[in-house]
This record gives structure tokens, sequence and C-alpha cells, in this order.
């Protein structure tokens, strides 16, 4: 018993295999929650991604939608002087909004004097950004008021199923949206236009 004792004593360190194997066990443990926790980002990527892709689309579909409900008289790109030719990725449309009410404000607020809000859209590259424009009377802006190229929406691939019908009052929205991963997604509406119209 006692030289039994005093072996084990004298081996109270580790021989080189049991290091090398403690090492590999110890790298196949890392490398295996390496993996999975990589795997859970790039998922969690993944879904990221396609939250923002699909919450673009609704945004950019939803404000679209509000300024048209909003219109006091939608009007067709045709009747501006070189829209078409200056911007054409465009949805077909130009909405006027008269923002202010006559009995309400007198004629020196600066906002009352600026009460015609135009407001258009266009796709430039994978973006699509609003145009608009304030002026005093009713009367059709030029191409050169329209300004401001706020961004609406992201990761556009195309807007070319859009289109106005004018004759139906009916005005179709279709944007679809995508990244580099490949997912692609459609968003569409039809919305009646109850304002009026000049095509």
């Amino acid at each position: 018993m006692l030289n039994l004792k005093q072996q084990f004593q004298k081996r109270m360190g580790f021989s080189l295999l049991e290091l090398i194997l403690g090492i590999c066990l110890t790298s196949i443990l890392t490398l295996s929650l390496y993996s999975i926790m990589n795997f859970s980002l790039n998922i969690t990527k993944l879904g990221e991604s396609k939250d923002e892709l699909i919450l673009n689309g609704r945004y950019a579909i939803e404000y679209i939608e509000e300024e048209i409900k909003g219109a006091d008289k939608i009007i067709s790109t045709k009747k501006i002087n070189s829209f078409n030719t200056k911007y054409p990725k465009n949805f077909g449309f130009i909405i006027m909004q008269d923002t202010k009410d006559i009995k309400d404000k007198p004629t020196n607020d600066e906002e009352y004097l600026y009460r015609y809000r135009f407001i258009s859209y266009y796709l430039n590259g994978n973006v699509i950004q609003r145009i608009a424009c304030s002026l005093p009377t009713p009367n059709y802006p030029t191409i050169s008021y329209l300004k401001g190229h706020n961004i609406i929406c992201e990761s556009v691939i195309s807007i070319s199923e859009s289109n106005v019908d004018f004759e139906k009052g009916l005005i179709n929205l279709s944007i679809t949206v995508g990244n580099e991963s490949g997912e692609v997604y459609d968003f569409k509406s039809t919305l009646y236009m109850n304002c009026l119209l000049d095509y």
C-alpha cells in the first residue's frame, strides 16, 4: 500500500499523451461552440435583414397611400413639362393638396400663402424618392420647383407594375424590394381616387 502511494506521488503531473488529448477535446468543444454561436448570429442577421425589407416596403406603400388619400387633385405627370424626361421611373401621378381652409387663416399667414402642395415620387437607382413644392396658387409648378428628394424606401428592385388608370380612377401601387441574399418581396395596393383628376 505504501509502495502505491509513493508511485502516485511521483506522477503528480500530466503525461504528454494526456496533455495532447486534453487540448484536442478542448479545441473540439470550443470549435463546436463557436460554430453554434456563428450560426445563431447569421440567422439573427438574416431575420433582421428580412424584417427591415418588409418594414421598408410596407412603410413606402402606407406613406404613399396616406398622401393619396389626402389629395384634393391627382394630376398626370404628363401635365408637367419634362417631368417624365427628368424622372423616367415615376409612378405616373402628382398629388395636389390644399393645406389650408380659406375661412381658417388670414391672408398674411405665410403658410396660408403657400397652401397648395404638389407631391410626387420616383425611383432613383434602388431608392424611392419624394419630391414636393408649395405654391400660393393651384397653378401647376414647373419641373424646377419640385425639389426635396426625401428618401421613402431603399433596396427597391422595381416599381414597373405601378400604374394609374385615370379613366377608372384607380392607382395601382407595386413596389418590389430585395437584398443581396436574393430575398425579394412584393408590396401591392390599389386605391380609388375620390378627388379631382387631371389627365
